[in-house]
Order: structure tokens, then sequence, then C-alpha cells
């Protein structure tokens, strides 16, 4: 026999199991009820346990033959009494109410702790706990120290100046009649966590003129140029120096690590920096994080 023929031999052998839920009816002699959909059928059982009638039990196809396995849930083995009643309690466990016969040797009592045992008929509750068990648990693992992160810095996606309703430069203009924009889109956001704490900041500012005032850097609310000109937010920030890397407010990156947006220039001396397609590295972020 070839190898393949064995394995086709093999795999035809593979018994093929199935498996459902349903809702147990009743227990019938050696056989139990069970709900199928909109169906109700008396099928064997092969288990050692069965939970109360109306709860869930799994049903197992073995080649064509049906059998109840057991509770489609763990059963408890402790609960606590939430309701009196003759001849059966309300017991809760594991966030589940069941509804079980007591043992003739127990009187029950409301908020007692109780011991359950569960065989083909059921549960019973056998009686209180006197002392349950108080195990202490392990001390939890304490967290590490914080970790810091320097990546390479973030680049800007676009870069422009926006003038009389309309964006007319690539370079990024601060004057008296245009402000300029670096976008970022969702870099920043979707790399530093909202609970990492900023460690430090600075961006590129590749100057190609600057006269005047300073620029007044902002931020703005657009990830990506819009059609219109950008909304700034916050207040205004005057760097140090006009060329190169500069330090920027940590609060600037707490809000882009948490938005969608980027720095603009909203005026402000007659200062003018690269463009994107000038200087890959116009605008760039420089963040250190803690974490």
């Amino acid at each position: 026999m070839t190898l393949a023929a064995r394995i086709t031999e093999q795999l035809a052998n593979v018994p093929v199991v199935g498996m459902k839920m349903g809702t147990l009816v009743a227990r019938s002699g050696s056989q139990v009820l069970v709900n199928l959909g909109e169906t109700t059928a008396l099928l064997p059982v092969s288990a050692q346990q069965l939970p109360p009638a109306g709860h869930p039990v799994v049903v197992q196809t073995l080649d064509g033959r049906v059998t109840v396995t057991g509770p489609a849930r763990s059963l408890p083995g402790r609960g606590v009494i939430t309701a009196l009643g003759s001849p059966r309690v309300s017991v809760l466990a594991w966030d589940v109410t069941y509804t079980l016969p007591v043992a003739g040797s127990y009187t029950p009592s409301l908020n007692d702790q109780v011991s359950i045992t569960w065989d083909l008929d059921g549960g019973l509750v056998t009686g209180s706990i006197s002392a349950p068990t108080n195990v202490t648990p392990p001390d939890q693992n304490t967290p590490g120290p914080a970790q810091e992160f320097h990546p390479p810095p973030f680049t800007a996606v676009d870069t422009g100046s926006f003038q009389s309703g309309r964006w007319t430069k690539a370079d990024v203009w601060a004057s008296d009649s245009l402000v300029g924009a670096w976008f970022y889109g969702t870099g920043i956001a979707d790399s530093i966590p909202d609970t990492a704490a900023i460690v430090a900041a600075a961006i590129y500012l590749p100057a190609t003129r600057t006269g005047g005032a300073s620029p007044n850097l902002q931020l703005h609310t657009s990830p990506a140029k819009p059609s219109g000109s950008v909304a700034f937010v916050g207040a205004t920030y005057q760097p140090p120096g006009r060329a190169g890397w500069q330090p920027i407010p940590l609060a600037f990156i707490d809000y882009l690590k948490a938005n969608g947006g980027g720095i603009g220039l909203n005026h402000g001396g007659y200062n003018i920096y690269a463009s994107r397609g000038q200087d890959s590295l116009t605008g760039a972020l420089d963040i250190t994080w803690r974490n």
C-alpha cells in the first residue's frame, strides 16, 4: 500500500465529532430530556454529573451517535444561600444561582456558606461550612520601573502656508499675512501611550529666512492638510532660537499623543522654513517619554 493510500485510509477512520449546547429538561431513568433549538430529545448520558433542570449541557455527536456528556460549565462545590424555600433553596455560586434540594441533616439559613455535591441527579446542598478556607493570596507583582523611550524623530507628512483663503506655498511661513503648518498624521498618537510622561521635546526648524519678531508656534487640530486654514488651539510659544533644534513645551506633545493634529506658525515676524520637499526633517519632533 502506498503512503498516500495509507493516509487516506487513516483519515477515513478518524471519528467525526460534533458539539452543541442544549438545555436540560429532566432525567428519565438512564436518559435525559434535552431542549435542542425548537425540539426536545430523549438522549443517553455519558456524564458523571448533571446540572439542575434549565441549565446548559453539552451534547456530543460521535459518528452519528448523540450523547449528553455533561454540564456546559463547571459545577461549583460551594455557594451562599440567597433565598429559603421548601423543599429547595436558592444558592449563588460562581455568579450563577442554582435551585437545589437540601440534605435532611441540615437546616438552611439565609447567607449560610454551604457545600454542594453533584451527580446525575443534579446538585445537593449537604451542609454549612463552619470554617471556610481562608487562603492567603500571594503578593501581586509590583510594577517595574518606568522605561524611557527616545525613538528617531517623528517627521512631518506634509507642510504648507495659508493666505487669502487658500494654501499658497509648500514651505512654512510666519508673517503678518500668512500662517504656516506642519502635519504629522497619526504617527505620534499611534506611538506614544496616553499615559506616557513626556520628558523632553524639540522641533527642527530649517530656516531659509528670518526677520522681525520670533515666530509664534502653536498647536493645531489637523493631522493632514485641510481644505481651509488650520484651527489653532492652546497658547502660542516663541522658541529661544529661530533655526535648528529648538525646545518646545511638553504640553504640545501631551496634546499630540492623544489627538490628531500638528504644530503651526500663527504669524510672528517674517520667518520662513523649508518645505518637506526641501528638507525631510522640517518640523521633525524629537521626543523622549517614560511609561
